[in-house]
């Protein structure tokens, strides 16, 4: 996409519920953390694009 794309976003969610979190500290750093680590890491490598 070159300079086409300026921005990716990436997730949409805030992992909260009105009176809770969605999930908890540890369940987001297993399975959530490293997923958006990755993404983020080769689109900063790869790209000019902000997240």
């Amino acid at each position: 996409m070159g300079k086409r794309i300026d921005i990716a976003w990436i997730c949409g969610t805030d992992f909260g519920t009105q009176t809770s979190t969605f999930c908890s500290l540890t369940t987001f750093d297993e399975l959530y953390k490293p997923y958006y680590r990755k993404m983020n890491d080769w689109i900063h490598q790869n790209t000019e694009w902000k997240t």
